[in-house]
């Protein structure tokens, strides 16, 4: 099961386009498109999203899209509507190979836009873990802004803040801290003093896809995330030197 998820913030707006269909099977005529968000009361509020769609696509515009929001399609009876101590694995409608992704667009009110295919796979949900991403290699330096956003989804019910660090890997230090939120669709945006290719973003705590939004003077958007570093060395060894690089880092951050 993958969930969906948006940003909004700033001039920044959004739009998902999530559809109905599997490469190899029919249109369902029973999904229906439900949203999740962590309550006052750290319980998951689970609701029908009642928007636009049409014989193939659901669509969560705008004015339905929230930060604290994830987003997923289910059968008409499960869940029910309601809270809930955990997200848990609904269906299987949305595994399949190749993944099963939405359209997730980013514009503003000057005709800017950008839009990547994505998800959150379920098994992602359920680990804590840490995560490394490039500052420099999806940023632009010449660009009029550029964003860091970070999604992050845990299928407890919380909203405790958590830390993700800048780290100069060849000096080995820490060139900024920030504080950001679990279950949540976090925003920072990158100085071009943090642009650099020997610096990294790292969180030791929790895991989540890491989205690059850079914006020119005329309004043209580049929108992007990474894959984890590991998918870019070849070799059998890979994991175990990102898990030796991530050992350093800890020993920065210590």
């Amino acid at each position: 099961m993958n969930f969906f998820f948006g940003f909004k913030f700033n001039s920044i707006q959004c739009r998902l386009t999530i559809p109905k269909f599997k490469n190899r099977e029919k249109i369902s005529g029973r999904l229906c498109l439900y949203s999740a968000s962590v309550s006052e009361n750290e319980e998951w509020i689970i609701k029908k999203v009642i928007d636009e769609e049409d014989e193939d696509f659901f669509y969560v515009n705008n004015k339905n899209i929230e930060n604290k929001n994830i987003y997923f399609i289910s059968n008409d009876k499960n869940p029910n509507e309601g809270s809930y101590k955990e997200i848990k694995n609904y269906n299987n409608f949305s595994k399949t190979i190749p993944a099963f992704r939405c359209n997730i667009m980013l514009f503003n009110s000057n005709g800017g836009y950008s839009s990547y295919q994505g998800e959150y796979p379920y098994n992602m949900i359920t680990k804590n873990g840490s995560f490394l991403s490039s500052a420099y290699v999806l940023t632009n330096i010449n660009a009029l802004k550029n964003f860091l956003l970070l999604r992050n989804i845990f299928y407890l019910p919380t909203t405790e803040n958590f830390k993700l660090y800048l780290l100069d890997i060849n000096k080995r230090k820490i060139i900024h801290d920030f504080n950001l939120k679990v279950n949540y669709s976090n925003t920072l945006k990158i100085e071009n003093d943090m642009i650099n290719e020997n610096y990294y973003f790292f969180s030791k705590k929790f895991i989540g896809i890491p989205n690059y939004l850079s914006i020119d003077k005329n309004d043209h958007f580049s929108f992007e995330h990474t894959l984890p570093p590991q998918s870019a060395i070849i070799g059998k060894n890979r994991f175990n030197v990102i898990k030796s690089l991530k050992e350093k880092i800890n020993k920065i951050i210590i």
